[in-house]
This record gives C-alpha cells, sequence and structure tokens, in this order.
C-alpha cells in the first residue's frame, strides 16, 4: 500500500545547529530542482542538473537530527522502526473521518481518526486513580 499524501520531517534544534543547515539545503533542493517528467519522450533532452543536489540520507535514529526526505517512508519502514503502529489503520480511519464530516458525529460504524487519536493520546486532564494501595503494618 502506498502513502497517498506525502511530507518531509525535520527535527531542528538551537543546540543542533547541523539540523538547520541540512533543512535549508533539502528546501533548496526540492525548491530549485526540476522534476523528471512523468512520461518520458524518447530523445528529448534531459532536465539539467540540480543546481543545490541533496545526497544525506534518511536518519530516523538519531532523535536529536530526526531527517525523513519526502517519499522516502512507506507503510513497511513506519511499521518496522514503530512498534505496535498500523499505518494501514491510521489511513482508514483518516479516510473514515474524512468522508463522514458531513455527517451526523458518532453516525460512521468505522473507526474514525478520533477514535485511534483518543486511544494513542492518554487524557491528561483527568487526575490518575492510582489501581494499588498500599498500607503499612
Amino acid at each position: 500500500m502506498l502513502i497517498a499524501d506525502g511530507a518531509a520531517l525535520f527535527y531542528t534544534a538551537p543546540t543542533q545547529p547541523q539540523t538547520y543547515t541540512l533543512l535549508r539545503q533539502y528546501l533548496l533542493h526540492r525548491l530549485y530542482t526540476i522534476p523528471p517528467p512523468l512520461h518520458p519522450i524518447d530523445n528529448a533532452p534531459l532536465a539539467p542538473a540540480s543546481p543545490f543536489p541533496f545526497a544525506h540520507r534518511a536518519n530516523v535514529l538519531d532523535r536529536d537530527a530526526v531527517m525523513v526526505p519526502a517519499g522516502w517512508d512507506s507503510h513497511g519502514k513506519i511499521h518496522v522502526l514503530r512498534d505496535r503502529f498500523d499505518p494501514a489503520r491510521i489511513l482508514r480511519a483518516w479516510e473514515s473521518s474524512l468522508v463522514s464530516v458531513g455527517d451526523v458525529p458518532g453516525g460512521s460504524e468505522t473507526e474514525g481518526i478520533e477514535d485511534v487519536w483518543n486511544e494513542m493520546i492518554p487524557d491528561t486532564s483527568r487526575p490518575k486513580v492510582s489501581r494499588f494501595r498500599f498500607s503499612i503494618v
């Protein structure tokens, strides 16, 4: 399954100035590189070389310098890198929520992205109740 919508992810931090340099290089590359044609024609001239090449590899291991260029990730890579995260489930929930935008809330039988969010992100507005009670005898 392909990821239809894509974006790049860059973590930047003032303590890691090279992250800003990398982001700048990537933006210049994306802005000023002519993409190849979708359907190349025989004997057509090749696109000129990019004035801003970007030869850096994705970095998903270093938490202080995460860099995921657009188009690099896939459902398989996300599943391997993020244990217990199912991108296909998120996609189904996202599409279900998009379809039911005009519907009455709660009218859809399929799981929506709001349901996934509520399951994954804990509600911090309520005080936590301890399940264990200790007593000193």
